[in-house]
């Protein structure tokens, strides 16, 4: 039981550790994961997406 007391114990002070140094980073991330975006500043349509390529113009000659 100690054993698995001190495993938990570990895990638990090594995420501490991290979240301490990186907090900055993390706040970051999580405001730009879960924050509503702001709608686009721009006057024109978006353009169509398109899977298929645009057909090719023949030339003769």
């Amino acid at each position: 039981m100690l054993i698995v007391f001190l495993i938990l114990l570990c895990l638990v002070l090594w995420t501490s550790i991290y979240a301490m140094y990186f907090r900055k980073e993390i706040v970051a991330w999580f405001a730009n994961r879960f924050e509503k975006d702001e709608p686009s500043a721009s006057d024109e349509l978006p353009e169509p997406i398109r899977y298929k390529p645009e057909p090719e113009a023949k030339s003769d000659g």
